[in-house]
């Protein structure tokens, strides 16, 4: 039998516009690496997830963000 893997991208964008995060998904849980954008369009900071479950957070500029940010 083939197992049916539903994998998405998923966007999310800050009121202004601006692209704020690109989401990774496997059958509907995090699944991949994720990408977080500051306003001005600057990667913020990557999370590396595999079914479900974050492995990582890797940031990309010097500040961190709060951390509801990923829930």
């Amino acid at each position: 039998m083939s197992e049916i893997i539903n994998r998405t991208v998923v966007q999310e964008y800050y009121p202004c516009g601006a692209l704020m995060a690109e989401k990774r998904l496997k059958n509907g849980k995090p699944d991949g690496v994720s990408k977080y954008y500051k306003k001005d369009g600057r990667l913020w900071a990557m999370q590396y997830c595999i079914n479900g479950k974050e492995q990582k957070v890797e940031y990309c500029l010097p500040q961190h963000p709060p951390k509801q940010i990923f829930m």
